[in-house]
């Protein structure tokens, strides 16, 4: 099986062993003890920047395997409640055999399509951020190099930029990209402006799927005090785990209507920690719509077929709790959903969820639906040609 999104917990040191404090002083992103949550947060100079330990999994007293943290939202846990493999590769190595994962696609916890990163004032320093994380991933998996699949932040607030770094990361090991799929919600144009033809540029010559994470907007909607004092912390966590996730819709729709996708017919896009059940309403509303509003009108005459056939051509969604049938399968296309477990998230899949899901969750498929989404479209989508063994929960 191969892994679609699983996340590495940055490590406290990861910017502070690798920035110049002489040159950046108290704006390296440090991890301090966090009084209103009472666990570590991260922090640049006094602002918050986010949780240091709520997007990973913790220590099981007597056992080494993880385990989910249990108490209520906002409480989170302490640095030394993490689980070492949230951050250590080695040790995910150990957790992914176990769980018989051959490789596994990395995304960021803290990540920087949030607006508190696009909001420092200094550009300079916004970049070094992202390349540091490029660079500290690279070091990370040379532990095991071929059981990770690297992907890039990139500074998405500035096209020029971000196929700039596009660039790098794919010149030292990085094979795709992450940035925001609702670039509206950072003050920032639509992907239909030719402003970001750059960076699609970068990506069709090296090769590099974007990949849109869910929460890549503005989850303050979702997460904020009024919600969770009205709500309480497992409700809000509840339904604002669902709407970031269905945010992704928006992120899909635009991207299809957006001309992109005919324009550059050799990226390939991927909607990540998105599910996929809610697809076949998506690309069956497009289409309708694309019919009434598009088809004839010369502004969009890039267009030669309707969004899903775009869809179907060039994006992947992925998945990891849904149980799929063959009806969904064939509406969204067992070339275009990949398998993933989100760990170490509190809502991953874990031992026995993934044997679950790879076994009874797809009962019924096509044998060779089975295998794409299980591994064939993630190794196709990273040129992926040699897959290491691990132990199969799915034999």
């Amino acid at each position: 099986m191969i892994d679609s999104d699983t996340h590495v917990s940055e490590p406290a040191d990861l910017w502070s062993s690798r920035m110049s404090s002489q040159k950046w002083g108290e704006m390296i992103p440090v991890v301090r003890p966090d009084p209103q949550a009472g666990g570590h947060s991260w922090f640049i100079g006094d602002q918050r920047i986010g949780s240091f330990g709520a997007s990973a999994m913790v220590k099981t007293p007597g056992s080494d395997y993880p385990t989910r943290w249990t108490e209520d939202f906002p409480h989170m846990p302490a640095r030394d409640d993490i689980h070492t493999s949230s951050w250590d590769a080695a040790e995910r190595v150990r957790i992914m055999d176990r769980h018989g994962i051959s490789v596994a696609a990395l995304f960021g916890n803290l990540g920087v399509s949030r607006n508190y990163f696009r909001n420092l004032d200094d550009e300079s320093f916004k970049v070094e951020i992202v390349q540091t994380y490029n660079d500290f991933l690279i070091d990370w998996i040379s532990v095991a190099p071929e059981r990770f699949i690297a992907l890039a932040n990139v500074p998405f607030w500035n096209p020029d930029a971000a196929a700039k770094e596009a660039e790098r990361a794919a010149s030292i090991g990085h094979k795709g990209i992450v940035i925001t799929g609702i670039p509206e919600k950072h003050g920032l144009k639509p992907f239909a402006d030719r402003s970001w033809d750059v960076l699609w540029e970068a990506c069709t010559e090296h090769r590099l799927p974007i990949h849109f994470h869910a929460g890549g907007g503005d989850i303050s909607q979702h997460f904020n005090q009024v919600r969770q004092d009205v709500m309480g912390g497992g409700a809000m966590q509840t339904a604002g785990t669902t709407n970031i996730t269905l945010d992704t819709a928006h992120s899909v729709s635009d991207l299809l209507a957006s001309g992109v996708l005919p324009r550059y017919p050799d990226t390939r896009w991927v909607i990540v920690e998105s599910a996929v059940g809610y697809l076949p309403f998506v690309l069956e509303c497009m289409d309708h719509h694309f019919e009434l509003y598009m088809k004839d009108n010369p502004q969009y005459a890039m267009f030669d077929a309707l969004p899903s056939a775009y869809f179907h051509r060039q994006m992947l969604g992925t998945y990891w709790f849904e149980k799929l049938d063959q009806h969904l399968i064939d509406r969204v296309g067992p070339n275009n959903i990949m398998f993933e477990t989100d760990y170490p998230h509190p809502t991953c899949l874990l031992e026995d969820d993934i044997r679950g899901a790879a076994n009874d969750g797809l009962a019924g498929i096509d044998p060779e639906h089975r295998q794409r989404i299980l591994w064939k479209n993630a190794a196709e989508l990273y040129q992926l040609t040699d897959i290491p063994e691990a132990a199969s929960l799915a034999a």
